[in-house]
């Protein structure tokens, strides 16, 4: 089990990625929880846990993630991303690679 290490979490406001961060936060790690909203990370009221709003669609703002860890955390030992974007578009072509 990961334990006493610097841990980024993207989509930790639910799903899987609240579930790992309930997890690892109890294991002695300092966490950077990352989502577009964190009142749910917030809830937990973890001392340990860096709770950060930040959309992850763009290279810009996953930069921000790494330079906030970077200030806050000082290194990452372990990188859990979780954060999914859906969309209602359908694939209608297919292109060779």
């Amino acid at each position: 089990m990961i334990k006493g290490k610097n841990i980024v979490i993207t989509g930790a406001n639910s799903g899987i990625g609240l579930e790992t961060l309930k997890l690892l936060a109890n294991r002695d790690n300092t966490i950077l929880a990352v989502d577009l909203r964190t009142d749910r990370i917030e809830a937990l009221g973890l001392k340990n846990v860096i709770p950060m709003v930040c959309d992850v669609s763009t290279k810009e703002n996953v930069d921000s993630i790494f330079k906030t860890a970077d200030e806050k955390l000082g290194s990452i030992s372990s990188l859990q991303t979780q954060a999914s974007r859906t969309t209602k578009q359908w694939i209608t072509s297919t292109g060779s690679v």
